[in-house]
């Protein structure tokens, strides 16, 4: 198989190298409005107005064009530097952010 880059020429290294990394985290959350009593509340969201939580896996995988003078396209501590970027952290409640059942 010939790699191309992305105007369908040939690569010029000729290699290409994929990098996965998988992180676990946990999120807890609960569902309720102040607005409604804790009947209504418990009929609207369910078991999602009680605290609970989730467990969520996350891979990401990059692919690159291997640097034909380094031997690599990217720098593993790149990768590892930019998990937590884009993850869903603590959020204040009432924000309409975060995770949801």
């Amino acid at each position: 198989m010939q790699n191309r880059t992305r105007n369908g020429q040939l690569s010029p290294a000729g290699k290409v190298a994929f990098l996965s990394r998988t992180e676990t985290f946990a999120a807890a959350h609960r569902l309720s409005s102040k607005s409604l009593s804790d009947a209504e509340n418990k009929n609207l969201f369910g078991k999602c107005n009680h605290s609970h939580g989730h467990n969520y896996k996350v891979t990401v995988t990059v692919r690159g064009e291997i640097n034909s003078i380094g031997g690599m396209f990217m720098n593993i501590f790149t990768l590892h530097e930019g998990d937590h970027h884009g993850a869903p952290g603590p959020q204040e409640p009432g924000s309409g952010r975060g995770l949801f059942c």
